[in-house]
């Protein structure tokens, strides 16, 4: 291939630190090859040597993109050898395979083994899958939570009142798992966990402004303060050019003068801001008379949403004075102090168990190599290279490292230690504007750090090429991306300007073809006001989808407002397919029809969108693809063995032995399940299915057939179990695989291929778990259970390959290094996840961690200064990344990009995006890009600037359609097909082709209509109401007890059935006394368990209690508070005695029924519908003349009436559902009260 004048100098540039900016498609990857054979074949400047290639260290970002590189540069030499015998590049060929070509984790792992000596280290360790070491850490952390306890220390006492819970200490566990993880991404973890406190430690006479918070909130809050400026300069000359309401102009001019004081005071110092925001005071808006109504109502609600802003800053920051916030901050020194030293504990246990183990992490292998290249005077921020490290130097005469933009500190010291000074030798590639793997510590600004400080031109020791020449995709889709970020890319909120340097220049150059797809689209969508945006954390990486099954859209239902998108994107292919496009096949250096594997659908995550996007597009014939890291234990196959294989461990877990029996491994049916709970008979009703099972196949019975399968069934699990005890994890599920053939039967289900696949990962999984320090079932299954308790998963197989003809699903992660010649971007209206910013404690690298103020006896908190400068920052640098992500997913196109995106209220949306429409400048103000919620947020601001924008324009309501003059920015070389869908909803109807009147079609399009013939339609739409209104909000389902709630007469009554409490102590902290609610369920708990054979007298009665404490049944603090006089006063009084001369007795008896609904809401009244009622009841027992109903209080009345009228509609309920369900009446019901040792009847 020819080169470029710019890819020509980073190939043969040397004698100096290179750095590569390579724009996306500027073939860095060819450039970094060809650099390697041009180092390996061409003698130096000076005319030295060539270089062999085991003497360069080439570090790149996976494992496949090494592969890759050793590939091509074998490739490179075969053909070089074709042309050409050369024994040098024989040589080369030879040494190819132990050059160092590899990830940054490979070559590590490399220095450790061959360097265990120096570090202690058992040279036969292994790396530890990631699974593992999750095991591995929470048994370090419970142990060393445990040696806390035990040693009462007073520092972890503190972190257990500020970040336990009633449940335990989970929250604090996971806040320590997340400092622990956050501090090895520095090079020296334990230094930057002991200066933590020190940010907190501030001498008394400190003031906000000596602090570097300071700067931070002020360069917050000015963003903020400018953006409403911007908003009260567009009203003044709204107002002043409005004949009716100029007068308001003055207010708002008054307005803008005091956010000018304010922004004036922000620049200088937080005193100052702290000042002005204590005196300000708002002027009344100007009272002016006539006029159109809407248009005043709009003046006021812009100025409104000004004043309720700027006070939301006041009332944020400045409610406490700077001295208290510094208090609060001293405050947290010991808190700050004890955390860093728990973090530290764990990482010294973590360690030591790890060495005893001899497996390390990814982590261990960074921090192991960087201590053998680290000499002993080195200090933090001062790295000394050792003598092993300055050997190493000598032996690399070139370091390349690739996608040098998600380097992390450890990282780049490495590097550091392992480059020469004289003559400098370090190649770094890479794009910054690409830098999106944030969340797994990379630091784009050491590569920004090089990129502002190396010359671009010149020589010395450091040196910058940018390589900004496109090779991917045609001119209009580089041309619209420059148009975009270039008024998105700011330093303040990208941290980069993309200026001349970063634009996306042309270099292929497409031959003309008459049906190409060549073209740039923006397709919006009105969502429903009834959809919902689920706004989940999630982003990122770890990934979660549904798991693969029947779809759950129907086409007749009307779709949300994804579901739409989906439904359009599919439309939209369906037309490109049947289109006759043809695309530009590089290989073949020639056009070929568009294939279905020419289409990729990208998503910021496929979390909870890739299922439904398949089912529309399959729906729609589209075959289709999508790459999905999660759903594996969701999948049905994977989920009916992984519950064999909880019986195999215990079999008395009902939901999953019924499972099993359920599934076509055994083939139990519904029926059969049925019989063996009414073969039970009277027997105690909580025996598990478990006992029934065995009950069925030992005793006799009128179902011989459901016997001998039941035997059968115990048979094969008894042998299974007892080979669990035996064999491997992995021995067993393939033994279970082959005897069953569930494996073939799988193979046979609609996706047999994947779900084949699926069963193999799991054998595969298996295996390798035993390869680790864990063994046996019982800790594979805790592993399953840890995953999905935390939320996460495991992808599921893939069965396809790389070239099959499909449209493909993924997250714009995964389509990084991808291109295609169509990209769908969708869901662009979802909301960006800054979840990152609400997290208890949140963490920076630079700023340290922000708690909150904890006041755990009054059970509230409050942030910090550090708490709100770190939110900031962390906000800043998301968006910044949210911005890189979406230039990664718009430069993945080759000739088509097509943008897709909804928003509620979208004509409301247009005007607000349309607030910049006028501005000339080159860039968006930059308060406006940096409060983005979502990326329909920057784009469409930006293309309201465009020619190609007028729709945007007429639907904010703009007449002149003209873009702005002066625009710093070139709209002629960029071409936008822009399109709105103001249809709220689809359904079927309009599926079938419905046409929509022309009233309609001018309300959708905000236009003025006229009164005429149409106005008694418009009135009946108007006044419609849905005719079932009554019943919604109406519950489906109820209780006994929110019945009686529902039906309490007064509030005194329904204040008793449920108290607030602000906040709740650990169980752990001290406080043993039982809440009333607690002391009742532990009284019902003992009734019962209550074995009358066993005696009832009191000293019988402690006997029992002190065995169900043994049993676990009871923990001892509430064994103590059992009642024992009490429980053996009802067994000696009149109704205990009929109790234990009963018939039968059944207690703690659950029961589902359908009653009418307009019983408990009278708006229901003549609906017809019913509400399903739940209950358990305490007791029910027979004599001979019908049955008497008994329920347990241990409530405090003084009047035993009171206690009959509160409760006399909950047994009421309790004795229509017996009568309902057994079909006797009960003749009695009756209330114990245990604390007043009586029995109530209940008319």
């Amino acid at each position: 291939m020819g080169w470029s004048s710019e890819q020509i100098q980073a190939i043969e540039t040397r004698g100096c630190n290179l750095l590569v900016a390579a724009a996306a498609g500027s073939g860095k990857t060819s450039v970094l090859v060809e650099r390697i054979i041009h180092q390996i074949t061409m003698p130096g400047p000076q005319g030295e040597e060539p270089i062999d290639v085991d003497r360069m260290l080439v570090v790149t970002f996976t494992s496949a993109a090494a592969a890759e590189m050793r590939s091509r540069i074998a490739a490179r030499i075969a053909a070089m050898q074709q042309q050409k015998f050369s024994r040098r590049l024989a040589r080369q060929a030879a040494l190819l395979n132990s050059a160092n070509i590899s990830t940054i984790h490979s070559f590590c792992q490399s220095v450790v083994r061959k360097y265990f000596y120096l570090l202690d280290l058992d040279p036969g360790f292994r790396v530890g899958a990631a699974a593992e070491m999750e095991l591995l850490k929470a048994d370090v952390l419970e142990q060393v939570f445990a040696d806390c306890y035990e040693a009462d220390d007073p520092g972890f006492s503190l972190l257990i009142d500020h970040y336990a819970d009633a449940d335990g200490d989970d929250t604090l566990m996971q806040l320590v798992l997340n400092l622990y993880e956050f501090s090895r991404s520095h090079p020296w973890p334990e230094h930057w966990l002991r200066q933590l406190a020190s940010r907190f430690d501030l001498p008394a006479e400190t003031g906000v402004d000596d602090t570097p918070w300071s700067n931070l909130l002020r360069q917050e809050i000015l963003l903020q303060l400018e953006n409403r400026a911007w908003a009260l300069d567009r009203l003044i000359r709204e107002a002043e050019a409005d004949p009716d309401f100029g007068a308001y102009a003055e207010t708002f001019a008054a307005d803008s003068e005091i956010i000018g004081e304010l922004i004036l005071a922000a620049r200088l110092s937080w005193a100052k801001l702290e000042q002005a925001f204590v005196g300000l005071d708002f002027v009344k808006l100007k009272t002016v008379r006539g006029g159109d109504e809407d248009r005043r109502e709009y003046f006021k609600s812009r100025r409104d949403a000004v004043k309720k802003a700027v006070n939301g800053i006041r009332d944020s920051y400045f409610a406490r004075s700077g001295a208290d916030l510094i208090v609060d901050m001293r405050g947290l020194t010991p808190l700050v102090s004890a955390l860093a030293q728990l973090v530290i504990a764990f990482s010294t246990a973590f360690s030591q168990t790890k060495r005893k183990k001899s497996v390390l992490d990814f982590s261990d292998l960074e921090h192991f190599c960087l201590a053998v290249l680290l000499d002993e005077s080195s200090s933090p921020g001062d790295p000394k290279p050792s003598a092993a490290a300055l050997q190493m130097r000598e032996s690399f005469a070139e370091v390349l490292v690739d996608e040098y933009q998600d380097t992390n500190g450890v990282q780049e010291t490495i590097l550091v230690l392992l480059t020469r000074d004289d003559p400098p030798n370090r190649f770094m590639v890479g794009d910054v504007k690409q830098s999106i793997y944030r969340f797994r510590l990379a630091e784009p600004r050491l590569f920004m750090e090089k990129y502002r400080s190396y010359p671009s031109e010149g020589i010395g020791p450091c040196r910058r090429i940018d390589l900004a020449a496109n090779f991917r995709s045609r001119a209009l889709v580089l041309h619209a991306s420059n148009f975009l970020f270039g008024q998105l890319m700011t330093e303040a909120v990208a941290e980069l300007d993309y200026g001349e340097a970063e634009r996306l220049n042309p270099g292929l150059d497409y031959p003309p073809c008459a049906d190409s797809l060549a073209g740039v689209e923006l397709h919006l969508l009105e969502r429903r006001p009834q959809d919902t945006e689920a706004e989940q954390a999630v982003v990122t990486e770890s990934e979660s989808d549904p798991a693969a099954g029947q779809s759950s859209h129907d086409g007749s239902a009307a779709l949300d407002s994804f579901s739409r998108e989906a439904a359009w994107i599919a439309s939209r292919i369906n037309q490109l397919m049947q289109g006759g496009h043809q695309v530009y096949d590089k290989e073949t250096k020639g056009y070929r029809p568009l294939g279905w594997r020419d289409i990729v659908i990208l998503l910021r995550s496929v979390q909870g969108k890739a299922q439904p996007m398949l089912d529309l597009l399959r729906a729609a014939g589209i075959p289709c693809y999508a790459d999905m890291d999660t759903g594996y234990f969701r999948e049905t196959e994977v989920g009916i063995i992984v519950s064999l294989l909880q019986i195999l461990d215990n079999p008395r877990q009902d939901i999953h032995l019924a499972g099993v029996l359920r599934s076509p491994l055994f083939h139990f049916s519904g029926q059969e399940l049925a019989l063996l709970r009414v073969a039970d008979g009277g027997k105690e009703h909580h025996r598990d299915l478990w006992d029934l099972l065995l009950s069925m196949a030992q005793e006799e019975t009128q179902q011989p057939l459901l016997k001998e399968k039941t035997a059968a069934f115990i048979t094969t699990i008894a042998r299974w179990r007892s080979l669990a005890r035996r064999r491997s994890v992995a021995e067993l599920l393939w033994l279970i695989y082959e005897e069953t053939g569930f494996y073939d039967y799988a193979g046979g289900m609609p996706g047999g291929a994947f779900r084949q696949a699926n069963l193999r990962a799991l054998f595969d999984r298996a295996r390798q778990y035993e390869a680790t320090n864990y063994r046996g079932l019982f800790r594979f299954l805790r592993f399953i259970e840890a995953l999905t308790a935390r939320g996460a998963d495991l992808a599921v197989a893939r069965a396809l390959g790389e070239n099959e003809n499909v449209v493909r699903i993924m997250s714009i992660h995964k389509s990084k290094g991808l291109e295609f010649p169509v990209v769908f971007v969708a869901d662009i209206g979802k909301e960006i996840n800054l979840s990152d910013t609400r997290e208890l404690v949140l963490c920076h690298r630079d700023w340290g961690i922000g708690p909150y103020v904890t006041l755990p006896n009054q059970g509230y908190r409050y942030p910090t200064l550090a708490r709100w400068a770190i939110a900031q920052q962390l906000r800043r640098e998301t968006k910044a990344e949210e911005l890189r992500i979406l230039y990664v997913a718009l430069t993945r196109a080759r000739e088509r990009l097509i943008l897709v995106g909804s928003a509620r209220d979208l004509a409301a949306k247009c005007i607000a995006w349309a607030e910049s429409a006028t501005l000339g400048a080159r860039t968006l103000p930059e308060a406006q890009t940096a409060a983005a919620k979502t990326y329909l947020d920057w784009i469409v601001p930006a293309l309201v600037r465009h020619p190609d924008g007028a729709p945007l324009r007429e639907a904010a309501g703009i007449t002149d359609n003209a873009t702005p003059e002066g625009l710093e920015i070139d709209t002629n070389s960029s071409c936008w097909q822009i399109t709105l869908d103001f249809t709220p909803d689809t359904g079927s109807d309009q599926a079938e082709g419905e046409q929509e009147s022309d009233l309609w079609q001018q309300m959708r399009q905000l236009q003025p209509v006229s009164v005429s013939s149409d106005a008694a339609e418009i009135r009946r739409i108007l006044n419609w109401q849905y005719p079932y209104s009554a019943v919604v909000g109406q519950p489906a389902k109820l209780t006994v007890t929110e019945i009686k709630r529902r039906m309490a007469e007064t509030a005194a009554e329904a204040k008793l059935l449920y108290t607030p409490t602000l906040y709740s102590r650990p169980r752990f902290t001290g406080e043993k006394k039982l809440t009333g609610a607690q002391l009742g369920t532990v009284t019902h708990l003992v009734m019962q368990r209550i074995q009358p054979q066993l005696g009832l007298t009191k000293a019988d009665i402690a006997r029992q209690v002190e065995f169900m404490t043994a049993a676990e049944f009871l923990l001892p603090e509430e064994a103590a508070a059992v009642d024992i006089d009490a429980v053996a006063a009802f067994f000696t009084s009149d109704l205990g005695k009929r109790l234990q001369q009963a018939l039968w007795v059944k207690k703690e008896l659950p029961f589902s029924l359908m009653l009418p609904a307009e019983r408990f809401a009278p708006a229901t009244q003549g609906s017809g519908d019913s509400v399903f009622v739940q209950g358990t009841l305490d007791c029910l027992f027979a004599e001979a003349d019908g049955l008497v109903l008994l329920d347990y209080k241990t409530d405090y009345t003084a009047d035993a009436r009171q206690l009959a009228e509160r409760y006399a509609v909950q047994l009421s309920l309790y004795a229509e559902a017996v009568t309902a369900i057994i079909g006797q009446p009960v003749k009695e019901k009756f209330i114990y009260s245990f604390c007043r040792r009586e029995a109530v009847p209940v008319e």
